[in-house]
């Protein structure tokens, strides 16, 4: 995993592929973190989302949904007490009431921000030196799963 800091945007074009149902093998999933799971999922749900599946890693929760063409994204329940240094700057910011980046429109207020691209890779460890050299992103901990 890679971490970059506060500003993360995410970019759509035209020249992708079909949208896959499986995050297992999903090749880009966006991944937001939010306060209130169960609360956002039911909001997401009533304007169109739909459901796929969900998974609980380290007792944190992540429901994926589709989007209305069929893209999976995740929401994923804010982890205050994890020891990565990303959850814990979300939580320090989260309790200090920040609630987006100044000048710009906040998220609503269920969702604080994104906080993950989970992208599959071949050679996630090659990916993660070729991303700390080129842009100094920290490379945090690898989990038991494989995930740098």
């Amino acid at each position: 995993m890679l971490y970059g800091g506060d500003v993360c945007v995410f970019e759509v074009n035209r020249s992708g592929q079909p949208p896959v149902s499986d995050p297992s093998v999903a090749e880009c999933t966006q991944i937001f973190r939010v306060r209130d799971l169960d609360a956002v999922v039911a909001q997401v749900l009533s304007v169109g989302a739909s459901s796929a599946v969900q998974e609980t890693i380290h007792n944190v929760r992540t429901v994926f949904l589709r989007d209305s063409v069929g893209h999976l994204y995740g929401l994923r329940q804010a982890h205050d007490d994890s020891p990565l240094a990303q959850n814990l700057e979300a939580a320090r910011s989260w309790n200090a009431g920040a609630r987006g980046l100044a000048g710009l429109p906040s998220l609503p207020s269920s969702i604080q921000n994104l906080g993950y691209v989970r992208l599959r890779v071949e050679d996630p460890d090659a990916m993660a030196t070729f991303y700390a050299e080129m842009l100094g992103l920290d490379v945090l901990p690898s989990s038991a799963d494989g995930v740098v």
